[in-house]
């Protein structure tokens, strides 16, 4: 009888918090990005001389993949299946800018000095925006890979645009594009950077670090030094110099690398890091 008497308690608990949850939801269900994302105030993780602040959001985003300031103040935010948002008052409040983007997954975004906004997606391409945001425009032509991964400026005013299949320049702020891939046929990119003798370095999917001088007509591997366990230490997510022009790679498991001597040798850098996957510097 006790037994009885137990069981049918434990339906009434379960009855009681089902009604609960019914009636007094929690406030995480998911709500739209735009009016989810509110800035709250900072706070001290103890110990860590970090600040951290939190929002409302982003519910049903799966992540925030890239971040650029445009240059009429707002914020741009690029997330990854829910297309672009906007913040015109330093991250209060947010709205979607998605007219004329065929792809709401964002992997990178760039802004040049005149106001043009560029955004590399995974499926459709390249896209460009003349007026903040508010609209967007296909600017593929010669483009022969539709993910397009990361996008540099060279000091002549040449874009570059990493893809699925190496890497693209334009000389005409995307117009039109050809590939810039001797050497790198093939290959993923994932990032690009250029030191102060107009070198150029990539970061790839699965073959480390490729270096152009800037009088080559060629890409070559400088993954020396790199004491790899395997094929995710050879993911290069993000490449960095630092004003001393050390170069710095993050990777997808092992950590992060650093170079004195622009790439020639390499060494391990990961003292205090709690997590080696690296997805920014």
């Amino acid at each position: 009888m006790t037994v009885k008497k137990a069981f049918l308690g434990l339906i009434l608990v379960s009855i009681l918090v089902l009604v609960g949850t019914i009636f007094n939801p929690p406030k995480s269900l998911p709500v739209p990005f735009e009016q989810s994302l509110t800035l709250r105030p900072g706070h001290l993780l103890p110990g860590e001389g970090v600040t951290l602040y939190s929002t409302e959001g982003p519910f049903g985003v799966d992540a925030i993949e890239a971040t650029v300031t445009g240059t009429d103040g707002g914020i741009y935010v690029g997330t990854f299946g829910g297309g672009l948002f906007k913040s015109d008052n330093q991250g209060i409040s947010w709205r979607p800018v998605n007219r004329g983007l065929h792809d709401k997954f964002i992997s990178t975004l760039f802004v040049l000095k005149d106001g043009k906004i560029f955004a590399g997606t995974i499926r459709a391409g390249l896209f460009m925006s003349k007026n903040h945001g508010d609209t967007w425009i296909s600017v593929n032509k010669g483009l022969e890979k539709t993910d397009v991964t990361t996008l540099a400026i060279l000091p002549s005013g040449d874009l570059l645009a990493g893809t699925g299949k190496g890497v693209y320049k334009s000389q005409n702020q995307g117009q039109s594009w050809e590939a810039f891939n001797t050497g790198l046929e093939h290959t993923q990119i994932k990032s690009i950077v250029i030191d102060n003798d107009q070198n150029l370095y990539v970061g790839t999917q699965g073959l480390g670090v490729f270096k152009r001088e800037a009088q080559g007509d060629q890409w070559f591997s400088i993954v020396n030094g790199f004491a790899f366990k395997g094929l995710e230490e050879r993911v290069i997510r993000t490449l960095l110099f630092n004003q001393n022009e050390v170069l710095f790679a993050g990777t997808m498991a092992a950590g992060i690398f650093r170079s004195a001597d622009r790439g020639a040798t390499w060494q391990h850098v990961n003292t205090g890091l709690r997590n080696y996957s690296i997805r920014g510097l």
